[in-house]
């Protein structure tokens, strides 16, 4: 058996290369297996000439490739030398020689053949090592660069967030103001009363009317379309009767007076035609009024825009010189504030880059390091592929007993999961008997906290009410002083306020002034309103007038209507008779007519067959091919499919391994979680007494935190007591200075020994705070010693859930290998039922196809003759639509104007009150400025006051110009 099995093995190996010659060696003289004699087969080598042959190949070339495959692998030693040429011979002579000229190679060490390059021993390994160099320097120079675009895109990232934060702070800023600003305020409740917001209204009323108008066109429309439908059926009928007529070549009285009949009805169709066309072109002529009309209606409403914007100007100019220094400013202090932000964000990003570009040098080197490790590594993967494939099937024979043990192994483990699911809720109940208890504990040290807090804040407040004092008493002084100052700058200021007032005096003539331009421009206003409604009674009775037309005009058609379909009836009677006569007459021709039509039909038909079933073989052979191509694809991928299963059981194996392994940590872990649950237990115990003696200590703590309250109760009254006999006495002097000793000797002796009794119990409670600490850290070495058993159960938990999940993923690779396998032979089998469905449902669709030609040919005639009448019938539609339309945007352009005029006198209206308001704002805001301009700056001169009054006005000034803005929204 082994001599047949070493038999087999080394003629697969014969079969699978290809030698020239074959030299048997003598590896013994013992004729023992496994035992090579290293003397006696060096002997034999040398006596065959083998070692000779070697050393000859050696000096010689004995490596070769074609020159095809050189030029694939190691183009990219010279990529522009590979591309000079197509032909591989010469391409490959070039790069060699740019090897050359580069040094990296000698001309001695390869020949350049008809098909092949010869390479001398020890030159492909180093033309090799060149390739890899090349390919580590392309592969370093394309990370380098994605990793430039990939910050590149970063920062710009980063230049768009700060531009964001920088909008966002601003807005934020200017929402702060907003919020806190008495203007915009008022300018909010204001906005609801305006009735420029009223406008989507009318604009939703208008274009529901505008629909209802065009419902009423689409309705006309259609019974122009039915009564053009009836003229065309009418003329089609008249041509066929004069065709009839001619090929009967015998006229009738009766066919003259129908004749006659029809004519008179297409002369009064034809005068209706031309009775609405001189209405049309009526309709556009006061269309064009009307456009005249609303032209001169926008000129003069653009007159009184140009004055109302010369009387704002010559309002806003000097209030838009002041608010533009003011925003200036403004603007450079937001600018100097965001530059010196910006500056800080880009000292960090460059910090951060700094950081970024350490580690990518840091990165290069360690990949650096692991592309020597990996072709060191592949080397060794080569040598083991060859191994691994001998361990394959060793290991199919080994798989059937895995099995057996995997599913004793997967009732171990539900009994351990079992387990593992008792001992979580052991856990959880012991973790929350421990929160419970640690809540106790610290709401005790929180009592002892805070009544220890309100000791020390007794003595503190007394320490701070004495420095109190002492600072109001500086205060008071401070001042007195202040006041002696403030009076004098009270009559500084009392002369600047009159000097203002006469100023206001001022004001107000020229406000008068302005008001009663005002008037006179309202007057104006109101003379343009009763213009612009007299224009829209006009256009209104001009609409009213051109719908009665209408509807007149609809009337009368639907009448004639009525007159064409009667005389269609009548028509079509006659028409029967003479079709009864005209159907004998052509009975004969159609049979013969039929009978040829036929005969070519069905020549024609049998020589389309021939040609679709000629067409319908090659096409059957073409997919008979690609069945059988696609056949032996999937055969093949089958295969691949039976090599992966045979792969992933082996893996199961190994996994199966690894699971007995973690079986028996299992076990050792279930050990150690019980001794800590009986250690849990004893801690509980322990924590149970602790926190008994805690609260019998905090008892006593209490009671003497209370009888320490009480002595200094008693100290508190006696004290007070002393002080009031001790003033008594020595206002009326009723005791003499020998009894006031003995009881200053009395009281003295008391409070010794109050004070005794305090420093005993302050001792006690400095030894109840000793106790406590020491119950607190014997309390927190158990918390850290249950932590530390609650760390190691759930790290072996951790542990059986990875192991759980590596299982489960076996299983679903398998599972899902198996699905494909089946699906594969499905697909095969649907393939081979498709391929014969598809050869019937061919022949069905060709006898379909010639069908839907026929039909196609006949349906696009009737489509031909359809578009024909549309487009005659839809161009005077499209006339009449665009007359609507016309009159529409007259009318929605003088109800804008209107809208305009209105908004125009709003705006005056708010001038005027905001004037009103401007002249309370000075008399409420002057007082103020005067008190906080004499606080911040009483030791400057008056024109520096001056000055300060000035820009405080030109602020006003500005946000008077903000809400006169807000309120003119249609400017």
């Amino acid at each position: 058996m082994l001599y047949r099995e070493s038999l087999n093995n080394l003629m697969n190996m014969l079969h699978k290369t290809h030698p020239h010659f074959i030299r048997c060696i003598i590896p013994n003289e013992k004729k023992a297996s496994g035992v090579i004699d290293a003397a006696l087969v060096l002997n034999q080598l040398t006596c065959n000439g083998v070692l000779e042959g070697i050393r000859i190949c050696r000096k010689g070339f004995p490596n070769r490739t074609l020159h095809s495959d050189f030029v694939h692998r190691y183009s990219i030693l010279s990529a522009d030398e590979a591309k000079a040429s197509k032909d591989p011979k010469t391409s490959a002579d070039a790069i060699l020689q740019a090897l050359v000229k580069s040094d990296k190679l000698k001309e001695e060490q390869f020949r350049i053949g008809h098909t092949k390059v010869f390479f001398k021993a020890g030159v492909v390994a180093h033309i090799e090592e060149l390739r890899d160099k090349k390919l580590n320097e392309i592969i370093t120079g394309l990370q380098s660069s994605i990793r430039y675009y990939n910050t590149l895109a970063e920062c710009d990232a980063r230049k768009k967030q700060l531009n964001a934060y920088v909008i966002l702070q601003r807005n934020i800023r200017s929402w702060c103001v907003l919020r806190t600003w008495n203007w915009f305020l008022l300018f909010g409740k204001i906005r609801p009363q305006l009735k420029c917001g009223k406008m989507a209204e009318e604009m939703a009323k208008m274009v529901e009317e505008q629909k209802a108008l065009e419902a009423e066109v689409a309705k006309a429309e259609t019974e122009r379309k039915a009564k053009e439908d009836l003229y065309n059926k009418l003329k089609s009928e008249q041509n066929r009767l004069l065709e009839q007529l001619e090929s009967t070549k015998g006229g009738s009285a009766s066919i003259e007076e129908k004749l006659v009949k029809l004519t008179s009805t297409k002369q009064e169709l034809e005068k209706g035609l031309n009775d609405i066309s001189d209405k049309l072109s009526e309709q556009e002529d006061r269309n064009a009024e009307l456009e005249r009309q609303k032209r001169k209606a926008l000129q003069e409403v653009e007159n009184i825009k140009r004055n109302i914007e010369l009387a704002d100007g010559n309002l806003l100019k000097s209030v838009e010189q002041k608010e533009a220094k003011e925003n200036q400013i403004r603007s450079l202090q937001d600018e100097i504030n965001a530059q010196d932000e910006t500056i800080a964000k880009l000292n960090k990003e460059k910090k951060h880059q700094e950081e970024i570009n350490r580690q990518i040098i840091d990165d290069l080197q360690a990949e650096e390091a692991k592309q020597a490790q990996a072709a060191r590594l592949r080397q060794k993967l080569e040598q083991t592929l060859d191994e691994m494939e001998e361990s394959i099937e060793r290991e199919r024979r080994i798989r059937i007993e895995t099995e057996k043990a995997k599913r004793k192994i997967e009732n171990e483990l539900k009994s351990a999961t079992e387990t593992l699911e008792e001992m979580t809720k052991i856990k959880q109940e012991a973790d929350m008997s421990l929160t419970n208890k640690e809540a106790d504990l610290h709401a005790l040290n929180v009592r002892i906290e805070d009544e220890q807090a309100l000791i020390n804040r007794l003595t503190r407040q007394s320490k701070e009410n004495a420095s109190r004092i002492i600072e109001i008493e500086d205060e008071l002084e401070h001042e007195r002083q202040s006041r002696a100052k403030a009076d004098r700058a009270r009559s500084e200021l009392q002369r600047d306020f009159e000097e203002l007032n006469d100023r206001l005096d001022e004001q107000n003539s020229q406000m008068q002034v302005q008001r009663e331009l005002n008037k006179k421009r309202d007057s104006e206003i109101v003379k343009y309103r009763r213009d612009l409604d007299e224009l829209n009674m006009a256009h209104e009775d001009q609409l009213a007038a051109l719908r009665k037309k209408n509807n007149d005009q609809i009337a009368h058609l639907t009448e004639q209507l009525d007159g064409l379909q009667k005389a269609k009836v009548k028509i079509d009677k006659e028409k029967s008779v003479l079709q009864k006569e005209l159907d004998d007459m052509n009975a004969q021709l159609d049979q013969d007519s039929r009978a040829r039509v036929e005969q070519e039909r069905l020549a024609k038909q049998y020589e389309i067959q021939v040609v679709e079933l000629q067409q319908k073989v090659d096409e059957q052979t073409k997919q008979i091919s690609d069945f059988t191509t696609s056949k032996g694809r999937l055969l093949n991928d089958n295969g691949d499919l039976i090599r992966q299963v045979e792969e992933l059981e082996v893996h199961l194996n190994t996994v199966n391994r690894a699971k007995a392994g973690i079986s028996s940590q299992l076990t050792e872990a279930r050990k150690a979680a019980e001794e800590e649950a009986r250690e849990r237990n004893e801690l509980n115990a322990t924590c149970k007494n602790l926190q008994h003696e805690i609260g019998q200590c905090q008892e006593m703590l209490e009671e003497e935190i209370n009888s320490k309250d009480d002595v200094q109760r008693q100290l508190s009254r006696i004290n007070s007591e002393i002080s009031q006999w001790k003033t008594r006495y020595e206002g009326e002097g009723l005791v003499g200075s020998d009894e006031l000793e003995d009881l200053k000797r009395k009281q003295m002796a008391r409070t010794m020994d109050l004070q005794e009794a305090l420093s005993v119990a302050q001792n006690k409670i400095i030894s109840l705070e000793k106790v406590k600490g020491r119950l607190v850290q014997e309390s927190e070495d158990a918390r850290s010693e249950v932590d530390r058993h609650l760390t190691v159960i759930a790290s072996l938990e951790k542990k059986q859930l990875a192991f759980d999940k590596i299982v489960e993923d076996w299983k679903r690779k398998v599972d899902d290998i198996q699905k494909e396998i089946d699906a594969t032979n499905r697909d095969s089998r649907n393939t081979n039922t498709e391929v014969f469905k598809l050869r019937s449902a061919l022949d069905n669709l060709t006898e379909q196809i010639e069908v839907l030609r026929r039909e196609n040919k006949n349906y696009a005639q009737e489509i031909r003759d359809l578009n024909e009448q549309i487009s005659q019938g839809g161009r005077t539609f499209n006339d009449l639509q665009k007359a609507v339309k016309r009159i529409e945007q007259e009318k929605d352009e003088l109800q804008h104007a209107l809208y305009e005029a209105e908004a125009a006198l709003e705006t005056e209206e708010s001038k005027v009150n905001w004037i009103r308001v401007r002249k309370q704002n000075y008399i409420r805001v002057w007082p103020l400025f005067r008190y906080y301009a004499h606080k911040s700056k009483c030791n400057k001169s008056d024109l520096m006051l001056k000055s300060g009054f000035r820009k405080k006005k030109k602020n006003l000034r500005s946000h008077e110009k903000t809400i006169r803005e807000l309120s003119n929204p249609s400017r």
